[in-house]
């Protein structure tokens, strides 16, 4: 996975290399959405932005009010922290009240199959893999990739590498032994890149920026 304060991170430099200082958060009340864009609010305040902190719950389906009191707040800059459908609808009505793409950040949930909606907006998440594996994985399954992808292949890598090190000659590696060389690792090359095995027993990796140009 990637962390929440890598994202954030990526996200604020990202900004601040554009000059933009006052920025909008609208986020659903969701579980993880609604940490992150928490999180990132703390964090933009913190390195000196001006931000409004905005939550709606799933099923809302109008936020023309909301959008027009924020513009007149003088917020120019949007980050919308959502999934589909609400994602898309609230991307269309800011349109409609004149805020380009090139105003919209969002959070993930861009690896769908037509992104002409989403043309111009920028999505901070994790990696869904390197442009090698991508290639890979196209070329192979004949469709485009997915945030699932790199992560079920990276798993079944190390699985394979586990039993692959811990193999004795008639000899089945136990689960203790896998454990433990999947604790041994700290930094490796997998599909997204690079990642890093926590002492926790999480795998951490890098988190990106990605622009929607030409879809």
């Amino acid at each position: 996975y990637t962390t929440m304060e890598a994202m954030a991170d990526l996200s604020i430099k990202y900004l601040q290399e554009n000059n933009i200082n006052k920025v909008a958060i609208i986020t659903e009340v969701r579980g993880t959405s609604e940490k992150f864009a928490s999180l990132l609010n703390v964090m933009m305040k913190e390195a000196g932005f001006i931000t409004q902190y905005e939550t709606f719950n799933r099923g809302e389906r109008d936020f023309r009010i909301l959008i027009e009191k924020l513009k007149g707040k003088g917020f120019e800059y949007f980050m919308v922290n959502s999934i589909r459908p609400e994602f898309d609808i609230i991307v269309k009505q800011l349109n409609e009240a004149g805020i380009s793409n090139e105003n919209i950040m969002g959070a993930g949930g861009d690896a769908i199959s037509d992104m002409s909606l989403y043309e111009g907006i920028v999505f901070s998440g994790s990696s869904i893999g390197t442009k090698k594996f991508q290639d890979m994985f196209e070329k192979k399954y004949k469709q485009g990739i997915g945030y699932g992808a790199v992560i079920s292949y990276d798993l079944a890598n190390l699985v394979v590498s586990a039993f692959e090190n811990k193999y004795q000659e008639k000899q089945i590696p136990t689960s203790e032994q896998i454990i433990e060389y999947l604790n041994g690792l700290q930094t490796y090359e997998c599909g997204a890149g690079e990642c890093e095995m926590t002492s926790s027993g999480y795998i951490v990796n890098e988190p990106i920026l990605r622009k929607v140009i030409d879809g």
